[in-house]
């Protein structure tokens, strides 16, 4: 088991960049995580960290090994997850991402769910646009995450449900008397904003349409989005999920079916352990649309 910490510590100082922030994660002091480090060096004869001034950089050696060590600590994972459903328990920590509208909409139910059936499994929750996912996910920071279809092929998808896109506006606006907008309708409003992250069919319907305006700025964030059309800065074109977090502002339904595709993403390379697919399941359960379920992929 000491093995085990120690390859710990190099991950985490690897992924975290500083010794000070590996021992914050996991939960040891610094000179303890140092040492760790020092006797992993002496036992393979290899130096994994160089350190300088402007802090600690992991050697070619230490990026060779990073992945096997970090194969091992999820297989071990993997085994006592097992064990533990073998003995009748779901137990392990599940890492989700998601963008802000996902957490607050799906979420909360999500986890009362698996907490009354499952009251082994912990959870921890990061906000992040799609490409911030996953990068996480790149970095062994989140297990699943809540995003739209356009992933990378290293990543399994499962799909869960067709989101429209609606523009949203201030209340009041002109736009507000149709009962379904279209992109011809935005030309007469030039001032549009749009998300810094883009995704599928809203990014077609932003840069690929004529009649649509150019944006005169972009924002990263949803939240940020819907702040600058309160304010009366211009029209947004968002998901419904997006917009009906937010009472204050008005949305309205194109007259053409644009959507994207809302669900999970679980990178290839990593095994699905016992917890987390409770988790996927359960996710498909309580959200996958009907016209999806034939769509799940083997990890299910």
């Amino acid at each position: 088991m000491d093995n085990l910490k120690q390859y710990k510590a190099l991950v985490e100082t690897i992924n975290r960049g500083s010794i000070t922030a590996a021992a914050e994660v996991l939960g040891y002091t610094q000179p303890g995580i140092s040492r760790m480090l020092r006797s992993l060096e002496e036992e393979w004869g290899i130096r994994l960290l160089e350190r300088g001034r402007k802090g600690i950089t992991a050697t070619d050696e230490a990026l060779r090994l990073y992945p096997l060590c970090l194969s091992v600590l999820e297989m071990q994972g993997v085994l006592d997850q097992t064990v533990a459903q073998i003995k009748g328990s779901i137990v392990g920590t599940i890492r989700i991402g998601g963008y802000l509208s996902v957490l607050t909409s799906w979420i909360p139910k999500l986890l009362q769910s698996l907490g009354d059936s499952c009251p082994g499994l912990e959870f921890q929750i990061f906000e992040g646009n799609a490409e911030e996912q996953l990068q996480m996910m790149r970095n062994n920071e989140i297990d699943v995450g809540f995003l739209s279809s356009s992933v990378p092929e290293a990543f399994h998808f499962i799909p869960l449900y067709r989101d429209p896109i609606v523009v949203v506006m201030p209340e009041g606006h002109p736009l507000s008397s149709l009962e379904k907008v279209s992109p011809e309708d935005l030309t007469q409003y030039p001032s549009l904003i749009k998300p810094e992250h883009a995704y599928g069919t809203l990014k077609e319907l932003l840069y690929n349409q004529s009649g649509v305006p150019k944006s005169g700025f972009s924002v990263k964030t949803d939240n940020g989005l819907l702040g600058f059309v309160r304010m009366g800065m211009g029209l947004g074109i968002v998901g419904e999920m997006v917009a009906k977090t937010d009472k204050t502002i008005t949305y309205r339904h194109f007259d053409k079916d644009y959507f994207r595709t809302i669900g999970m993403a679980v990178p290839h390379w990593k095994p699905v352990t016992p917890a987390l697919h409770t988790f996927l399941r359960e996710a498909c359960r309580l959200y996958q649309s009907g016209e999806f379920v034939t769509a799940e992929p083997h990890i299910l």
